[in-house]
């Protein structure tokens, strides 16, 4: 058996994706005419129909909600049925807008094809999404099937359903569906009953494609889609806004759908694309890598809310596009050594803050840098893999805490090697030394840099480490003894 899965109005069904959809409302195309291409059944009782111009729409009925159509609202929908269709079988057709056959062949025949259809009408129902569905042996017929279906179909009978259905639910062009008129054919039963040899003579090369469709006997190859599964949402304002509580509103609830997504597919998120049209045609973009990837719905709304607080845009926004890179569930398997924070996502949390206190340049997460350089180091501004491990390096040695910045001090020399120091930090006679330790590196360009370090004792007991650039001492960090 093979499936089809039908959003019926596909393009007002998108435009009017979160937006009240109770009264008269209908889509209008973006080309030069502007003519209405679907209408709800509110305006169709006001006699609104497609083919009319808004104005003639609006002569009808002053209250009708005229929507422009939105191809990022329609492929966002358009994703949402093939999740569904991929929820059914691995081998899906994305055959036309708001339109997917999945080949059920493969999986396991259900106690009832109704009960299967029902309950794919119910997960559409979640996202307050209409869908209908229909169940026949070959993909054409499941497609007719499905313009039909109230809101689920199952055909098991090929000939006696292609029989009852008339001719116009083929779709035929204008000079062919005139000559079976004239013919008397109003069904497809009478069609196929026709001389297929003559009839194809007459009718030409398209009517071979016809028969072959509704004939109920061939299994057309399906054109197998293989992309993975892209959960984003997205909304054009009818008006530019001022404020970001439309935003923030809007984003909320995009994340009420997308999150209820990644639980059936039993993914999380693990990365955030935030992007936001302005009205001068530019667009704003980020993305927010996830520290411990999840789909918590309230976790990733703090996301969008700590950053959106601080935002500034020097354009107002005009459109709203949030998509969520899914990832699969797993755990990290600590070492000896190593704990796990308490709470990764808030931590998180505290660090974009951050950032919007005191800049993105200036708040990150510690990385060292492969090189010899003392405390050279590197902010990453996402989070490493292994996000939320602490790994504690077994002690090595007497710990040195370091001083930041370093103290400058001021040495005495006997042959090159340290004899006395004097700061308000460290002072004293050297009684013990250990060194030079030389230390240089980046010779091949303007941030060369070449140190000597020396470890040393002093008569009051203190161990300190020192530093020369060439004739300036510092006190890097004093060693903390037991």
């Amino acid at each position: 058996m093979f499936a089809c899965l039908l959003l019926p109005q596909f393009r007002l069904a998108a435009a009017l994706r979160w937006r009240d959809g109770t009264g008269p409302a209908a889509v209008v195309d973006d080309c030069a005419n502007g003519l209405i291409l679907e209408v709800n059944a509110a305006a169709a009782a006001k006699k609104i129909h497609p083919g009319l111009t808004p104005a003639q729409a609006m002569a009808r009925d002053r209250q009708v909600q005229l929507l422009p159509r939105s191809p990022a609202q329609e492929e966002a929908l358009q994703q949402i049925l093939l999740d569904g269709a991929l929820g059914l079988s691995a081998d899906v057709e994305a055959t036309a807008p708001g339109l997917g056959v999945a080949d059920l062949r493969r999986r396991p025949k259900p106690p009832s094809w109704h009960g299967l259809g029902d309950e794919v009408v119910a997960r559409f129902a979640t996202e307050k999404l209409r869908v209908v569905v229909a169940f026949a042996p070959t993909p054409d017929l499941a497609i007719l099937a499905a313009k039909g279906a109230a809101p689920v179909a199952v055909i098991y009978d090929a000939s006696a359903f292609a029989a009852s259905l008339p001719v116009g639910a083929l779709e035929l062009d204008e000079p062919t569906a005139r000559t079976l008129h004239d013919w008397g054919i109003a069904t497809i039963g009478q069609l196929l009953a026709l001389p297929r040899a003559e009839t194809i003579e007459r009718l030409g090369a398209e009517a071979a494609a016809v028969l072959q469709k509704v004939s109920g006997r061939t299994k057309r190859p399906l054109r197998l889609i293989r992309p993975g599964v892209k959960y984003a949402e997205a909304f054009d304002f009818e008006h530019h806004v001022e404020t970001t509580e439309p935003l923030l509103f809007l984003l909320r609830r995009f994340l009420g759908s997308l999150t209820a997504r990644l639980k059936a597919g039993h993914r999380v998120a693990r990365c955030l694309r935030l992007a936001i049209p302005l009205d001068d045609g530019s667009r704003y973009e980020r993305a927010f890598t996830i520290p411990a990837p999840t789909s918590d719905l309230e976790v990733l709304y703090r996301i969008l809310d700590t950053h959106l607080a601080s935002l500034r845009l020097e354009q107002r926004p005009v459109g709203l596009r949030l998509e969520i890179e899914p990832g699969e569930q797993n755990g990290n398997q600590l070492g000896l050594f190593e704990t796990a924070l308490r709470d990764v996502n808030g931590f998180g949390e505290t660090l974009a803050r951050l950032k919007a206190l005191l800049g993105e340049d200036s708040v990150g997460v510690p990385r060292k840098l492969d090189t010899f350089r003392p405390d050279a180091y590197a902010l990453d501004p996402m989070f490493p893999q292994n996000a939320g491990v602490l790994r504690e390096d077994p002690p090595c040695g007497i710990p040195l805490r370091r001083c930041r910045p370093p103290v400058l001090v001021r040495v005495e020399t006997k042959e090159g090697v340290p004899v006395s120091v004097h700061s308000h930090f460290a002072q004293g006679a050297v009684i013990e030394t250990a060194g030079p330790f030389r230390l240089s590196g980046d010779w091949w360009d303007q941030h060369a840099w070449r140190t000597e370090e020396w470890d040393v004792e002093l008569d009051g007991g203190v161990m300190v480490r020192l530093s020369r650039v060439g004739a300036e001492w510092k006190v890097e960090g004093a060693y903390e003894l037991c």
